[in-house]
């Protein structure tokens, strides 16, 4: 299981975020993993590009959690910006206080693989999609244990 999980959270307005990010934190501890949460206020003069640029090369990386609608940088283009590493298959979960216009965007963009959540249910959506990503790693080792007995 793992030890540490490193997440990403992106917010033009980090400090509305903050209760969320600790109970992520909460959540985590909770289950004896090590949070590391790193949260990055976006500017809106579009440095947050070259603040998150080593982020998306750590091969530790988690999990992003992102809003939408920020100045500076938009879902499309940072999923872009992932596509371009090796960060492929790395979870997303982009939030907005405007859902509905969310799902739009992302289904009009084709952003495959992430998921979506409304403002005021990010920190649910955030420890479902984490809770959900370590049955899988559970999953995976019970298999190549079943495997390496079997060999």
């Amino acid at each position: 299981m793992k030890t540490r999980y490193d997440i990403l959270w992106i917010d033009d307005q980090i400090d509305a975020v903050t209760d969320d990010i600790a109970d992520v934190s909460n959540f985590l501890e909770k289950h004896g993993i090590e949070p590391a949460i790193k949260p990055v206020p976006a500017m809106p003069d579009g440095s947050i590009h070259s603040a998150i640029a080593s982020d998306l090369t750590n091969p530790d990386l988690d999990l992003i959690v992102v809003d939408f609608s920020m100045d500076g940088l938009s879902g499309p283009e940072l999923i872009k910006e992932i596509r371009e590493t090796d960060q492929v298959y790395l979870p997303v979960i982009f939030y907005s206080q405007f859902s509905v216009e969310l799902h739009e965007e992302a289904a009009a963009n084709q952003l495959d693989g992430v998921y979506i959540s409304s403002r005021d249910n990010v920190r649910r959506k955030t420890i479902d999609v984490i809770r959900s990503l370590l049955k899988k790693e559970q999953t995976t080792k019970r298999t190549r244990g079943l495997l390496m007995e079997v060999t």
